[in-house]
């Protein structure tokens, strides 16, 4: 929380320091200027990428829209984008997705909003046997449902994304500042029309009341009738294999073109600029900005009432909310419940459950369990269908979602997690009794989750971020670890076998899935995090009565937490070091790189505090990661980061182009600091922790984000409800000498083969280089090759003709677009 006075103070020192705008303004060319016109026809490209999995590719369908400013018929074209892709029941998703051998895996829309507004819809996984023929089957169901658009379900959309819209508003600034940016680049000068963008939302209102006349209209001008361009995107063997040579012929060439003095020149060239950008910045400049007043920082506070089984939480009954929840409290209510009381108008309910309940021979069926929020319901003797249910939830709720951690922390929980308006917290009870008891796993819906999975995994493959975090989990975590089992590279035979199986004994798989539900879902093996305004909670605890009545065991005592320390390998641990795993992918053609090491499991705020400033004296924006590292062109991003949960600390190497030379460079930055060469003065502390104090911000920018951090600290972690404050106390009063010593201490073991173990993501080119030079840092390095689709793994040397292994290969091309995220995530919305 900021000072609103100080805040707007600095504001108006800075708006003096702005050159004043001309009397007659600049011209916006990109208004002002002729616009292209719409698409005379439509028109399909395809264009090629190189990898050796050829089995699956992308499509993105576009169409030109509205003119941005016309903000009812741009909501009203992005109502109609929605309803084409937003959920298991759109028609897109109906039609290609949610069906037996689906042509693609996931459907998804977002506009490109300028003078006129880009419609885009991405169609992902598609099989290379299907791909060609998308753009006539989209164009078919887009033209064929012109006079069967559901009319009660685009009104459905319209109070949803007002809902959402809402929702946003609440809990995310980024949702104004988007609005009034893009008034200010497009729309009127005067910024008279600003208040269509912010003041109201009666553009909702109007669309509600549209008749389906108008829908059909729209619908036909923007997706029938409109010229669409198609992009089809097709991975190729040959392109990848052609790439690698012809990058090396380039090199080759350019060496023998530039020859051994044009080559000296270039490196005294590169030298110049290196001294130049090394430049410190001027003292002064620096000095401008100040460092912030610690004991000003100010957290977005929350209460905390414990119910039920829940004694992790002492309750102030001097609150008169907590009264109200003692008092709403049945005698012997046999259910964990904790309340997180903030400011807000929508409850966020979190059931979290501990997989270690969980037989681990069942884990693997995560990937169809997480569909549970999309399955049809048994309810009075019928089987409502699953698409009917989904219809009903969305209605009823903003999200509905199950993933495999609680705020991408304690990776060993599932976590069903459901948001909605205040006045609706009654039947978020009622969903989450009918979705966890009353769905049914049917042979059609299995089918669907488990071809979804297989069908995402060559897009999987691609990304080098997500294989690396899959050869960590390999790795560091048992057999035992659900988040081990979620890395679908992992299980790919576990589920092709259950696919086969479905079809031949259907009653198995079935059988397995109620024994994981059963399992999972139990009295004692249930924490209830709510977060709400509990005041406008009529009923916060006596409501879950008739959820309760579905355990039969109600005296079992409440399960442990699922930490993560308890199901790592004897790697995880670091009790067995001196290993470098490599994967090779050959998508990616950038390098990742982890060093992992140890650090205290019970860390206190002092120890943490020091960590958290020796990481950032080292990664911070022009620190000394940034300039040796980032700055010489070796990696897009090299990072520290320490995971508290199982006592972790990481060198993290992001889109590395040499990660040898980033381990090198980086354990010489490392050492020249925990020796003292190099001098931590007072400017690079306080900066650093300014940026950490900015962080630790950031985490909380809102009510709900702050109620999730002190669930996460206080129960969780067990380290009490005001750990940030305490952690920001502790910053101040970390020395230069605090850093060093950890740096001798934790950093350093990160880049010894005797405390450390490493893991490396790189394409088959890299393979040999890396593997030579981590043996001969002293790690026994093992290597796996993923595989195309195919199972062919015949990758060609990067050894030239001539016998030269070129060093200096290198491309600027990657882009991964996937950051390693939970791969099960699932949800209605």
């Amino acid at each position: 929380m900021v000072d609103e006075n100080e805040l707007l103070d600095i504001l108006d020192k800075f708006d003096a320091e702005i050159t004043p705008l001309p009397e007659t303004p600049n011209k916006r060319p990109f208004v002002d200027s002729v616009q292209d016109g719409p698409l005379s026809s439509s028109i399909t490209k395809t264009v090629f990428f190189g990898d050796e999995d050829e089995s699956k590719g992308d499509l993105t369908l576009t169409f030109i829209g509205p003119n941005g400013v016309d903000l009812l018929e741009c909501l009203a074209v992005e109502t109609l984008s929605k309803y084409l892709t937003d959920s298991s029941v759109s028609l897109f998703r109906q039609a290609f997705v949610e069906v037996e051998n689906p042509l693609a895996t996931h459907v998804s829309t977002y506009n490109d909003d300028y003078i006129k507004t880009a419609i885009n819809i991405d169609f992902s996984n598609i099989s290379i046997e299907d791909i060609d023929e998308m753009p006539k089957k989209i164009t078919e169901v887009l033209s064929s449902h012109e006079t069967e658009l559901d009319i009660n379900r685009i009104r459905d959309v319209v109070d949803q994304s007002k809902w959402d819209l809402i929702y946003e508003a609440e809990n995310d600034d980024d949702t104004f500042v988007t609005s009034v940016i893009y008034q200010f680049i497009y729309g009127d000068k005067s910024s008279n029309d600003l208040p269509g963008y912010l003041k109201d939302l009666k553009d909702y209102e109007i669309l509600m009341s549209w008749e389906p006349a108008k829908w059909r209209s729209l619908y036909t001008k923007y997706f029938v009738s409109n010229p669409s361009l198609f992009i089809i995107a097709k991975p190729s063997k040959e392109l990848y294999r052609s790439n690698r040579k012809a990058s090396k012929q380039l090199l080759k060439d350019r060496k023998a073109k530039l020859g051994p003095e044009g080559l000296k020149k270039l490196a005294t060239k590169l030298e110049a600029a290196i001294e130049k950008n090394n430049n410190p910045i001027p003292e002064e400049i620096l000095e401008s900005f100040g460092y912030p007043d610690v004991a000003k920082i100010k957290f977005i506070q929350t209460q905390s009432i414990a119910a039920g089984k829940n004694h992790d939480v002492a309750n102030d009954v001097s609150l008169a909310v907590t009264r109200k929840v003692e008092n709403d409290t049945p005698k012997g209510f046999p259910l964990y419940l904790h309340f997180e009381n903030i400011k807000s108008n929508f409850v966020t309910v979190d059931l979290l459950c501990s997989s270690f309940e969980i037989d681990q021979k069942l884990l693997n069926y995560i990937h169809v369990f997480v569909s549970l929020f999309t399955l049809p319901l048994e309810q009075d003797g019928k089987l409502v269908p699953y698409s009917e249910v989904v219809k009903d939830v969305q209605r009823d709720t903003i999200s509905a979602t199950v993933s495999t951690s609680f705020d991408n922390n304690f990776q060993e929980f599932v976590d069903f997690k459901i948001v909605a308006r205040n006045e609706n917290y009654e039947k978020v009870i009622d969903w989450y009794t009918k979705l966890l008891f009353h769905t049914k796993f049917t042979q059609d819906r299995v089918k669907v989750a488990v071809e979804k999975a297989l069908n995402n995994l060559p897009s999987k493959k691609r990304s080098g971020y997500s294989m690396l975090n899959t050869l960590m989990n390999k790795h560091i975590r048992t057999e035992r670890s659900l988040a081990r089992a979620q890395r679908t590279y992992l299980v790919e035979a576990f589920l092709k076998d259950v696919l086969k199986t479905i079809d031949d004994d259907f009653d198995t798989v079935a059988r397995d899935l109620e024994q994981f539900r059963q399992q999972l879902i139990k009295q004692n093996n249930l924490r209830v995090l709510v977060v709400a305004d509990v005041a406008r909670l009529e009923h916060p605890v006596a409501s879950w009565e008739t959820f309760a009545a579905n355990f039969k065991s109600m005296s079992e005592p409440l399960t442990d937490l699922p930490y993560t320390s308890k199901v790592l390998t004897d790697v995880g641990k670091l009790e067995s070091s001196g290993k470098c795993y490599i994967i090779s992918t050959p998508g990616s053609s950038a390098s990742y790189m982890d060093l992992m090491a140890r650090i205290p499991l019970d860390a206190n705020a002092q120890e943490s505090a020091k960590i958290l400033l020796a990481a950032e004296v080292l990664q911070c924006v022009e620190g000394p990661f940034w300039r040796g590292i980032r700055g010489s062109g070796l990696a897009y991003g090299a990072n520290v980061y320490h995971v508290v949960e199982w006592g972790t600390v990481i060198y993290d190497i992001y889109r590395g182009v040499d990660v040898e030379k980033c381990f090198e460079v980086g354990k010489e930055i490392v050492q020249s600091y925990a020796s003292e060469v190099q001098q931590i003065n007072d400017k690079a502390l306080h900066g650093a922790m300014s940026s950490v104090v900015n962080s630790l911000v950031n985490g909380q920018t809102n009510y709900v984000s702050a109620a999730y951090r002190k669930f996460f600290d206080q129960v969780l972690m067990k380290r009490g409800p005001d750990y940030n404050q305490t952690l920001v106390k502790s910053l101040s009063q970390v020395t230069s000498q605090d850093v060093v010593d950890v740096l001798k201490k934790y950093f350093l073991p990160m880049f010894d083969p005797k405390s450390s173990v490493c893991f490396v993501c790189c394409s088959p080119s890299k393979v040999e280089s890396i593997e030579k030079f981590f043996n001969s840092k002293g790690y026994a390095t093992s290597v796996e090759y993923v595989a195309a689709d195919d199972g062919e793994e015949s990758y060609e040397s990067d050894e030239d003709e001539d016998g030269d292994d070129d060093e200096d290969d290198y491309s600027d091309t990657e882009d991964d677009g996937d950051e390693g995220e939970d791969e099960t995530d699932s949800g209605s919305d």
